[in-house]
């Protein structure tokens, strides 16, 4: 393992096992397949180990060839600057060993290849010495991609198009402003990167459809209203804000995200950071398929996902339709951390305890947290014996509704569930407010699941997480699930679920749920 304590990470889609593949515009960080070795035996042929690298709160699996060495394979995984840990863990193998670990610093990085443009392809750049430049239209299309080199400033457009396939990089310091984009709804015209301590000014109004906006760093200004849809991705840091000066913090209008649309952060629980929407001025953060959207009554069909380590939502109306979800399942602590984290294949604990682990007298994971107030991650389930790492813990989800809380879709902040003979991670934090909550969908913090690889050796479920839930009337009549995680052996402990029906502090009616779903300890 290189192994310490990672600062952040922000991932584009990473490539797995192919020769000489990158991705493009991030620093890349290349761990080399291991060679299976047996004491000093050179690599075997058709003797090959898995193995995963870790940056931060994101795991890659390797994909290499069933046989042959790994040498010449590799995994990329892009990471921040600032980013100062990096893990492999090699997996169901105990002659495995680490062969190397490459560590390229800016290459494939915009800004390095700003700095030298004999190491790019396929871009297009506005070089010193021109600094600064303002364009009454500006198209980019059929994939092309526009990079300003260092010594350019800032970049000025009037009205931009395009046919979504081009990309628009802001490196690092660097500022971009955009008055209008080619229709009256809004649809941005072409992908957009912005790197560490760029800026970007935009309209009120951005539909994110068929584009990718990936943000780690950037400050984004004007921008008010937005729609997430048809395939559309927006990936923001912890080091970037919409109209805040505060890192982040989004202070918008409306959050709309429907048709397959997805909106990610990507902070993890070692930044400890949760990422802030503030929509709570004639605003509803919606998930949806319908067309309809913005300010106001919204008719919400789903298939849109809001997705988080810590996501905290303050609207007037928080709405989820009956395929869409408000998620940190599985991104909590992993890798057996965290307060309730196991011993070697037992579950995680938090609201309930961990399963214990097959054919061992392994430790659970404790509970820990708070029933009224539950603001914790779920913690990582205990590793397999050979080594595979247990399930995540499941994240944390803070909504609060000035009116209205409608879930007909998921609130999830469910425990990972593990491979192999690992133990469940446990589930993660839901702290609800609303003056009505309503709907017919599901809020759960359940455990992650036990793994069953042999038939003999399984590993434990991860403990129930931790509900609450504040209103003033209570007309939901979906389901509240904490429920440990499944285990042929021994399934996690029930969490709770917290509620509070009527005006704190006058006539509340205060109720806690215990379920199980039918599970049962194995020593009573």
């Amino acid at each position: 393992h290189v192994h310490a304590d990672p600062a952040d990470v922000g991932l584009v889609p990473a490539l797995l096992g192919a020769p000489g593949a990158r991705v493009p515009g991030r620093p890349g960080t290349r761990a080399r397949g291991a060679h299976s070795t047996a004491g000093t035996r050179a690599c075997q042929t058709g003797h090959r180990s898995p193995f995963t690298v870790r940056a931060d709160s994101v795991t890659v699996a390797s994909n290499v060839p069933v046989s042959g060495c790994y040498e010449g394979y590799y995994v990329d995984v892009p990471v921040l600057r600032t980013a100062s840990t990096i893990t492999v863990v090699l997996q169901q193998d105990s002659y495995a060993c680490v062969n190397s670990i490459q560590i390229f610093v800016g290459r494939d990085h915009i800004y390095a290849l700003s700095s030298e443009l004999q190491q790019d392809a396929a871009r297009t750049w506005l070089v010193p010495p021109l600094t600064n430049m303002s364009l009454d239209v500006l198209y980019i299309s059929g994939g092309a991609h526009l990079g300003l080199q260092n010594g350019f400033n800032s970049l000025t457009v009037a009205q931009m198009h395009g046919d979504t396939t081009g990309t628009l990089h802001i490196a690092i310091g660097q500022s971009v402003t955009v008055y209008n984009v080619r229709n009256a709804q809004g649809d941005a015209p072409s992908s957009i990167y912005g790197y560490e301590n760029s800026t970007l000014t935009q309209p009120q109004t951005i539909r994110v459809r068929n584009v990718n906006y990936v943000f780690d760093g950037t400050t984004i200004t004007g921008l008010r209203t937005i729609a997430i849809s048809d395939n559309g991705y927006l990936q923001i840091s912890k080091e970037s804000s919409i109209n805040s000066p505060v890192p982040a913090v989004a202070n918008i209008d409306s959050l709309t995200v429907l048709y397959s649309g997805i909106f990610n952060y990507t902070g993890s629980p070692s930044s400890g950071v949760a990422f802030v929407i503030n929509a709570t001025q004639f605003m509803d953060i919606i998930l949806s398929t319908n067309n309809s959207y913005g300010n106001g009554t919204v008719t919400v069909n789903g298939g849109g996902l809001i997705s988080g380590s810590s996501l905290t939502i303050d609207a007037i109306n928080i709405t989820i339709d009956t395929t869409g979800s408000i998620s940190s399942a599985g991104r909590g602590y992993g890798l057996s951390t965290g307060t309730g984290s196991a011993a070697i294949s037992s579950g995680g604990g938090h609201g309930g305890d961990g399963g214990l682990g097959g054919a061992a007298s392994t430790l659970t994971g404790r509970p820990y947290g708070s029933v009224r107030n539950p603001l914790f991650y779920g913690s990582g389930g205990g590793k397999s014996y050979t080594n595979v790492p247990g399930g995540y813990g499941g994240g944390v989800l803070r909504m609060n509704a000035r009116d209205t809380l409608q879930v007909d879709g998921t609130l999830d902040a469910r425990g990972g569930s593990a491979v192999s003979t690992a133990g469940g991670g446990s589930g993660g934090s839901i702290y609800a407010t609303a003056t009505v909550l309503f709907g017919t969908g599901v809020i759960t913090a359940s455990g992650g699941a036990g793994g069953s690889y042999y038939s003999s050796y399984v590993g434990g479920g991860g403990g129930g997480g931790r509900i609450a839930s504040y209103q003033a009337v209570n007309i939901f009549t979906g389901n509240f699930q904490s429920f440990g995680g499944a285990s042929p052996y021994c399934a996690g402990g029930a969490g709770t679920v917290f509620l509070s029906n009527g005006i704190t502090g006058y006539n509340a009616t205060i109720t806690m749920l215990l379920d199980n779903n039918n599970q049962y300890p194995v020593k009573e």
